[in-house]
């Protein structure tokens, strides 16, 4: 479904029906968090040229009478996706030239106004595939270099669990301790994470993954 924010919300309201216990749960909530860097994937490798295409089958496939039918609305809406990040991609090719622009972005050196910006624009879209996708177009541009990306990716990974603990405020106790949870491992994970930026950065662009433009 490309998006670990709804598999969350979707466990917690599962934990808050009893039909999974929390620790349950928390084995989804994990695999939320490597499911969701599919799309990035995707992204990364070009495939967003054929938006136009997923939306047209998605949107068929809607009014089919099959069973399957269910899968329509789920690729038209990836489709929709990528088709937004391809029109983010054009809107960005005339910015990075633009010095507002330039000093917005220049912010972003620091690692953790990286992961501020990164979480709160995720909290707002409600999705970390957003945000990792539009960092992907960023960097392709030009408009950011790799070290200012990978914090925007990481802040992606803690402002996604915004809309889980939105939605497990007023459900009961096991609920509730599941969306914190998911925010704890989040935050943790960029922490832990956070020492080794410079190392990651290195070994990257030592693989030729340095950011620059195709």
């Amino acid at each position: 479904i490309q998006s670990s924010t709804a598999t969350s919300v979707i466990a917690v309201g599962l934990v808050n029906a009893g039909v999974l216990t929390y620790r349950q749960s928390l084995g989804v909530l994990f695999g939320a968090n490597v499911g969701t860097t599919v799309t990035a994937q995707l992204v990364a490798l070009k495939l967003t040229d054929f938006a136009p295409w997923l939306i047209l089958v998605g949107f068929v496939a809607g009014f089919l009478p099959f069973r399957w039918k269910i899968f329509g609305k789920s690729i038209f809406y990836f489709g929709i996706v990528f088709f937004s990040l391809e029109l983010v991609a054009m809107y960005v090719e005339p910015l990075k030239t633009d010095p507002t622009m330039l000093a917005a972005l220049g912010s972003l050196d620091s690692a953790w106004m990286g992961i501020l910006v990164g979480a709160v624009f995720t909290a707002i879209v409600q999705s970390s595939s957003v945000t990792t996708g539009v960092a992907i177009v960023l960097i392709s541009q030009g408009a950011i270099e790799l070290e200012a990306a990978i914090p925007l990716i990481l802040g992606a990974n803690v402002g996604t669990t915004a809309t889980t603990l939105i939605a497990a405020a007023r459900l009961d106790t096991s609920a509730r301790r599941t969306a914190v949870s998911h925010t704890v491992y989040n935050v943790l994970g960029v922490l832990l994470f956070l020492p080794f930026l410079g190392a990651l950065g290195r070994a990257l662009q030592s693989m030729g993954m340095s950011g620059a433009p195709a």
